[in-house]
């Protein structure tokens, strides 16, 4: 049974890929969460919704934003995989402006977020077959189809650097 993590997994996207998962593919999914009591409702909702669900998602507190969160959240994971490596990480987390939230905290969480994400997960990743799937919304095509020739051609290199994006941020 394959092990998938699923950041921002209590509501709207990341909830319905919950559920996906769990209900149509068999998966067993680790709802990463910024509050395991919202985490926990979205569980028990979609339980009810599906029942085939039940005990296949449990859930990890994990804000992206937070380096000591998601260290903590890797450990735990690693703790509960139990020495088989985990599957797929889906970077759904996510924040933009019809939320509220301005350009810092936009960049923290979809950006920095999902680095930190990378960083601490992917070692949890099988050596073959797993995967990263990366959530993301119109607004970045959109905004790189305005960016400047050099910010375009550096940031759509399959060659770029972290620090390369990094100082273009």
């Amino acid at each position: 049974m394959s092990t998938i993590l699923v950041t921002g997994g209590n509501a709207g996207i990341g909830r319905a890929c919950c559920k996906l998962l769990a209900s149509t593919h068999g998966s067993k999914v680790i709802m990463g969460s910024r509050s395991v009591e919202k985490g926990n409702a979205a569980i028990a909702s979609i339980a009810e919704e599906a029942p085939e669900t039940k005990g296949m998602i449990s859930v990890v507190q994990l804000d992206v934003q937070d380096d000591a969160s998601v260290k903590a959240a890797a450990e735990s994971i690693k703790a509960s995989l139990g020495g088989e490596p985990l599957f797929a990480i889906v970077n759904n987390a996510g924040a933009g402006l019809a939320h509220g939230v301005d350009t810092g905290p936009i960049l923290d969480v979809n950006l920095y977020g999902v680095k930190r994400v990378c960083d601490a997960i992917v070692p949890l990743l099988g050596p073959k077959g797993s995967r990263i799937v990366n959530v993301g919304s119109g607004i970045g095509p959109g905004w790189m189809s305005r960016a400047a020739d050099p910010i375009k051609s550096t940031l759509c290199s399959p060659s770029v650097k972290w620090e390369q994006i990094d100082e273009i941020v």
